[in-house]
């Protein structure tokens, strides 16, 4: 089961952890001030890397790009701004039903820090949803927590963020005492 839950602090989150002896995480682009962890994974993302001679400069990837991190290079195909780039993949998939000149390659999305069961994601803004999605997969239960202004995460949990399996719950609209009675019934037997 994982739950997310919009608009949790980080301490409370923590409290959660202990109380139900759960992994969770907190997603953010920098370590909460309380948070003494060990870096213990770099994400890695898709890049798109292009073969100028395949190339035919159809704008198929400039379409397909909803970062606009593309841009057209004075002799050459186009490139991808890395700090833009969020490891969508549209432009591979676009151009791969043209010429296929856009080819995999690497970025790091971001790190995931442990602290015993407590990890933080840190991610740029531009890249937070693509390496969210990665590191969430790797989790059997969960709580993990999408500040306020994150909320665009979360808008699209259903479809994007989550597996099957996945709740979003708002949180402060319900108490914490009401987060952890909610939260019994699905991780404790």
């Amino acid at each position: 089961m994982k739950i997310g839950v919009v608009g949790l602090d980080f301490e409370n989150l923590k409290e959660l952890a202990e109380d139900f002896e759960l992994q969770v995480l907190y997603v953010d682009e920098r370590l909460p001030r309380s948070f003494s962890g060990e870096p213990i994974e770099e994400i890695k993302l898709f890049y798109p890397r292009v073969n100028d001679e395949e190339c035919i400069r159809c704008a198929s990837c400039f379409a397909a790009c909803v970062d606009r991190a593309l841009v057209w290079t004075p002799h050459g195909g186009p490139r991808a701004i890395p700090q833009l780039c969020s490891g969508c993949k549209a432009c591979y998939y676009a151009c791969k039903d043209v010429t296929g000149a856009i080819k995999e390659d690497v970025q790091t999305g971001g790190i995931l820090y442990r602290n015993e069961r407590v990890y933080v994601l840190v991610s740029d803004y531009q890249k937070m949803s693509a390496t969210f999605k990665k590191v969430i997969e790797s989790f059997e239960d969960i709580i993990f927590s999408v500040p306020p202004d994150k909320g665009n995460l979360a808008a699209h949990g259903d479809e994007a963020f989550c597996l099957k399996d996945c709740q979003w719950l708002q949180f402060p609209s319900i108490t914490l005492e009401d987060l952890k009675a909610r939260l019994s019934g699905e991780f404790r037997e």
